[in-house]
């Protein structure tokens, strides 16, 4: 199914901001149709540690940067797509079953879970619906989802830093779809191509087919040539903040773990692609010029690697960049203006990472600026009539009932605002229910690995089966004992040792976490053929060999913790 960014739309411009380790960089982006135009691109250097492993660890020096680069960049506005790259923030693409907007939101908040290693409700993500996914093995229908997810303090801390540069961020977007965004794709639907872009702290991969991406992936690894930006390096990308190319053995060592990073990357996509096969890369960001990094890239993927190209027009004069400045840039613009051209598929819904709560202030805040602007216009009506004629008396009376309106109109949406929060009780209430329905959830899997995993020398199991002893609705009573069963489980095995392994097997069982009253129902010796010489066959027991069958009851120590995963769990 297709993402292609090249529907038509309607003119607009956006400015992206891409917040990196060693500068911020902003690119402002013209559409038209189908004309997309780069228009403006500058960068600020950030002093080391403002940002790391993106980041941000200093909002004033990020801050600062900031107002500095709209100072001297020439943005025609304050409003600013803002990008997030951490190995704390991911995409996935993923098939989930056919539902509504609102109940795929809901069901997507327990895939979350998966996804990071974080409680739900400290995270915050957002998604959009591609198309039909495959099938299911019962043959059900499936919606194809990109999702979006991230550690919500990280977005915070960048949202916080924008804040107190002066501007506002109106999305945030991540900056591996961005580079897909930014960069133009193979051609034809199924060619598999990838964009990398390597920065002074971060190596991001991005892999898509055709024009739907695939796989994303954040690494913690940079060239150390691709050192941090002074801060009092010019606004306008120059010479100033180039990078010393690394030479010799020195600079080639420092390419193998970019090398190996990217590589791994690609072959463990590949490994679960189902024979898809890599077309090309394409690689940006400012240590992408490492002398020798595309050549042995090349060498080692065994596919064309080349510099990153915009999907972009744009005129170097009309950016004011010299032919040095701009070969500069090409190598640094791509994540933001990438970042510009967010919301700009007709018909498609870019996802946003924008706090919810964050936005509903924002939102608030418009409201009521337009409501105090409707009270400012019935003022101003009525201070005017003393100066009408008579004859505009009429119509200045109508406008006024006209402002009036729409200031009650704002009101009952202000109104409407106010009454969130008995949705959120209700959206507790039903979190909550969730919880309660997995209260004695029992961990089979782990807890049959344990038992595989106290195996002693000699024992063999031949079937295990679990049952239950409790409602799944029923949480115990907290009169109840610290340890109490929850279920039983009967396990039958083969021995070579004896009734000395038995014994073994019942101890160890009796250790293992979630089990306990282990102990031996039955034991039978293992006869086995032999020859004989008048021909007929006689079976004699073999010495050591037997069959056993076990019961030990599952205590509640084999509960899962999924319940206290949820949202509203205790987690």
């Amino acid at each position: 199914m297709s993402m292609t960014l090249r529907q038509p739309v309607g003119r607009r411009r956006s400015i992206g901001l891409d917040i990196g380790s060693s500068a911020v960089r902003a690119a402002e982006v013209v559409v038209d149709g189908r004309r997309r135009e780069l228009v403006r691109f500058a960068q600020v250097g950030l002093p080391a540690g403002a940002v790391v492993e993106g980041e941000v660890r200093d909002p004033r020096s990020v801050a600062g940067a900031l107002k500095r680069l709209w100072d001297e960049g020439g943005f025609s506005g304050r409003s600013v797509v803002l990008g997030v790259s951490s190995q704390r923030a991911m995409v996935r693409l993923i098939d989930m079953p056919a539902m509504e907007g609102k109940e795929l939101r809901s069901a997507l908040g327990y895939e979350i879970g998966e996804l990071l290693p974080i409680p739900v409700d400290q995270a915050v993500y957002d998604f959009a619906v591609l198309g039909p996914g495959r099938p299911t093995g019962d043959g059900g229908e499936t919606t194809q989802v990109l999702v979006v997810v991230a550690q919500k303090d990280i977005v915070r801390d960048q949202i916080a830093a924008v804040r107190l540069g002066g501007l506002r961020a109106r999305a945030v977007d991540a900056s591996s779809l961005a580079l897909l965004r930014a960069v133009p794709s193979s051609d034809g639907e199924d060619a598999l191509d990838a964009v990398v872009s390597l920065g002074a702290q971060l190596v991001v991969v991005a892999l898509r087919q055709g024009d739907v991406p695939r796989f994303m992936r954040t690494a913690t690894v940079g060239v150390e040539t691709e050192v941090a930006a002074r801060a009092g390096a010019a606004a306008r990308v120059g010479s100033a903040q180039g990078r010393e190319r690394p030479e010799g053995r020195r600079g080639a060592s420092k390419l193998e773990p970019v090398i190996e990073e990217v590589r791994s990357s690609i072959e463990y996509f590949l490994s679960h692609a189902q024979g898809a096969q890599l077309a090309r890369v394409q690689l940006t960001g400012g240590a992408a010029r490492t002398a020798g990094l595309a050549e042995r890239l090349s060498s080692t993927l065994g596919v064309p690697v080349a510099p990153a190209t915009l999907d972009l027009s744009y005129d170097r004069s009309a950016l004011g960049l010299e032919e040095e400045q701009l070969e500069e840039a090409s190598w640094r613009w791509t994540t933001a203006a990438g970042l510009a051209l967010w919301g700009s598929q007709a018909g498609v819904r870019s996802p946003s990472l924008v706090p919810p709560e964050i936005a509903q202030r924002a939102q608030q805040r418009r409201v009521m600026a337009a409501a105090g602007a409707g009270v400012v216009l019935v003022a101003a009506g009525l201070g005017a009539l003393s100066h009408s004629r008579v004859d505009a008396i009429d119509s200045a009376k109508a406008k006024t009932r006209a402002d009036q309106q729409e200031a009650a109109i704002l009101q009952r949406e202000i109104l409407k605002l106010q009454s969130l929060g008995q949705v959120k009780s209700e959206v507790q209430a039903r979190r909550q229910l969730a919880v309660e329905a997995l209260a004695n959830d029992i961990d089979w899997v782990g807890l049959d690995g344990r038992i595989v995993k106290a195996l002693p020398g000699g024992v063999t199991i031949t079937q295990v089966s679990f049952s239950s002893s409790l409602p799944a609705q029923t949480t115990p009573q907290t009169s109840s004992p610290s340890s109490y069963y929850v279920g039983q489980v009967t396990i039958t095995g083969d021995t070579t040792a004896g009734l000395p392994s038995v014994a073994r097997f019942v101890k160890a069982m009796t250790a293992v976490r979630g089990l306990g009253a282990a102990w031996v129902a039955s034991t039978n010796g293992v006869s086995q053929p032999t020859a004989a010489a008048n021909g007929r066959g006689a079976r004699v027991q073999a010495a050591g060999e037997m069959q056993f069958s076990a019961t030990a009851e599952v205590t509640n120590a084999a509960l899962s913790k999924r319940a206290a995963s949820l949202p509203g769990g205790t987690k």
